[in-house]
């Protein structure tokens, strides 16, 4: 489940780590070199394995995640935390 920064630090230090930092990573980071080259292979795929019922509909969720991203990116993103056993 998603939660936000503060719970996962909390349940960093309940975990026995010491943060040493943590960063957003920036929309940019997902959409150059993640999502625009997913989302142009899609369509290839799509006439690839048109006779695969499961294969278009896991290239539909892979259609689905971008497109979520796409709209709702401003309220969630991904986090890096640097952490240290104590």
């Amino acid at each position: 489940a998603m939660v936000d920064v503060d719970t996962n630090l909390v349940t960093i230090k309940n975990c026995g780590y010491e943060i040493l930092g943590h960063f957003t990573f920036p929309e940019s980071a997902w959409w150059e070199p993640y999502y625009c080259p997913l989302k142009a292979r899609l369509e290839s795929f799509r006439k690839k394995y048109s006779a695969s019922h499961e294969r278009i509909e896991m290239i539909e969720s892979v259609q689905t995640e971008i497109e979520m991203y796409r709209r709702y990116s401003s309220y969630y993103g991904n986090v890096f935390y640097l952490m240290q056993r104590r």
